[in-house]
């Protein structure tokens, strides 16, 4: 039996995919960026709950250390917005300014896409991810991708499941992507 969390991953190019993602974490942490940060799923709760982390550690002067940054779901809300900010040329301020207009919008993002639903032609994902667009601009209002956080720091690494498949899937700084399909390597730890 497999170690715990150990799985085979299979094909040779997702191990390549992996240690292409490993030298790139290590090339993130120069001089003080010494510090890697998780923010976790759980909606919208996550993304409250991680600007106050984010700006906890910006009171501790610690948030300039931080060489990269992982996410899931609510998190990756968070640090979408993060990343906004930091292409925008924003202060910490004004990303809390960003941040604090974002989660206190009278409609919150979901229900305007929901409503999509009630439309034969149409989907929630799209007109959430319409929503997402408005929102994740730069200052000549263009929409953010990730190919645009090419060699600024921190590296993000934005991690998400396909409801459909399972798959896994991790979006990094720069563009790469990268998945991985349980329904051809299925998990063998535990």
């Amino acid at each position: 039996m497999p170690a715990y969390g150990a799985h085979d991953v299979g094909e040779p190019q997702l191990h390549r995919g992996y240690i292409s993602y490993l030298s790139k974490l290590r090339e993130s942490f120069v001089s003080r960026r010494d510090i890697a940060l998780s923010l976790s799923g759980g909606g919208f709760r996550a993304t409250i709950f991680h600007l106050g982390v984010l700006k906890k550690l910006h009171e501790l002067n610690l948030l300039d250390r931080i060489g990269l940054i992982s996410s899931v779901s609510g998190g990756s809300i968070l640090a979408g917005l993060y990343a906004t900010s930091i292409l925008r040329g924003q202060s910490f301020d004004e990303f809390l300014l960003l941040a604090h207009d974002f989660v206190t919008r009278r409609w919150p993002l979901d229900w305007p896409a929901m409503l999509h639903d009630l439309l034969p032609w149409s989907k929630s994902s799209k007109g959430l991810e319409r929503r997402y667009r408005r929102t994740f601009r730069n200052r000549d209002n263009r929409p953010i991708m990730l190919r645009h956080l090419e060699g600024s720091s921190p590296f993000f690494v934005i991690n998400a499941t396909a409801v459909h498949s399972g798959a896994g899937w991790r979006f990094l700084s720069g563009g790469k992507a990268d998945h991985w399909d349980p329904r051809i390597h299925p998990f063998q730890g535990l």
